[in-house]
């Protein structure tokens, strides 16, 4: 665990001696969620690990500095069919985004501009995805943490023209939005169709794990946290057996959601045994499209300031768009 993280689930574990002992329990579980460790103590569900977060991180934070192989020759036919969901960083350089994106994606994909919790969406980040033109302004959207942010900037995802605002419902959300996901989900899809643009969730795992099959018929798209277990073996089979069982659950409540799934792998952190994290992400690109039923429409890919200036991030998404999008 990196001192980054250790001092942080430490603050919040000592924060949690302050309360009651079923306050102190819950925190720090959701402070193991948050940052995608097991606490002492805590056994793991059969069926996952806990989650990882997407809350904005420093810059250069990672825990994995793994230096990306030569640019790779495509070993196997193309597949198509699926969608990138670019992530777009406000934090990392917003103009080299923009040229890379502008150069790697195409209409099929997607891109959401991450926001920190009560993070002011930049102007000059808004205006470089603007200019983003390989993907139509449908594809485009932005992404926040709570209900008040999704219901003040949805009339600015449709003043854009974009195509829908995306709710991070996860950790360092509300705890009352927590702990009623299903209502605030209904609540986050009336503010979405007020202005009229898609709503996209995109849960924790736990939440995932949970209340997919109850949250599906209120949304437009959904994205799965899968990426805190990719590290979970060495092959991804139990990463790509979760997204499974969910998409199948999600599709079986409202099948037009089919083709609107998309799950997701890291390059900060969760490396698999004996592995690097490139060779732990690629492989996790292709288990949970390539293999098993109820397999998900797309992927994206959670980075930071040093895989996108060693060239991680841009060579595993060429490789993406060159064998599956």
């Amino acid at each position: 665990m990196s001192f980054f993280l250790a001092a942080l689930l430490m603050l919040a574990v000592a924060t949690a001696s302050w309360g009651p002992t079923s306050s102190q329990a819950q925190l720090s579980s959701d402070a193991c969620e948050r940052f995608g460790i097991i606490c002492q103590g805590q056994t793991p569900p059969a069926d996952e690990t806990t989650t990882t977060t997407t809350t904005t991180p420093p810059a250069d934070e990672t825990t994995t500095t793994s230096t990306p192989p030569a640019e790779e020759a495509l070993t196997t036919a193309t597949v198509g069919g699926a969608a990138f969901r670019a992530i777009f960083l406000t934090y990392v350089d917003t103009n080299a985004q923009r040229n890379l994106y502008n150069q790697e994606l195409d209409s099929s994909d997607l891109i959401v501009m991450h926001l920190g919790l009560n993070q002011v969406p930049p102007t000059s980040a808004l205006n470089n995805l603007d200019a983003i033109t390989s993907v139509p302004d449908s594809g485009k959207g932005l992404e926040f943490f709570s209900l008040p942010e999704i219901k003040k900037y949805a009339p600015l995802v449709a003043q854009r023209g974009w195509g829908f605002i995306s709710y991070d419902l996860e950790g360092v959300s509300p705890d009352s939005e927590e702990a009623d996901p299903i209502t605030a989900v209904k609540k986050a899809k009336q503010y979405a169709d007020a202005a009229n643009v898609d709503l996209m969730i995109a849960p924790s795992q736990r939440i995932a794990r949970l209340y997919a099959a109850g949250l599906a018929p209120y949304v437009d798209r959904f994205h799965l946290q899968s990426q805190s277990l990719q590290d979970n073996d060495a092959s991804c089979t139990i990463m790509r057996d979760w997204i499974n069982t969910r998409v199948a659950s999600i599709e079986k409540v409202k099948p037009s959601l089919a083709g609107e799934i998309t799950s997701q792998v890291t390059l900060t952190n969760n490396a698999a045994s004996g592995k690097t994290i490139y060779q732990t992400a690629k492989d996790c690109i292709d288990k949970p499209l390539t293999e098993g039923t109820g397999k998900a429409d797309g992927l994206s890919m959670w980075f930071g300031g040093t895989q996108f200036k060693d060239g991680t991030y841009s060579q595993l998404m060429k490789y993406f768009e060159g064998k599956y999008s």
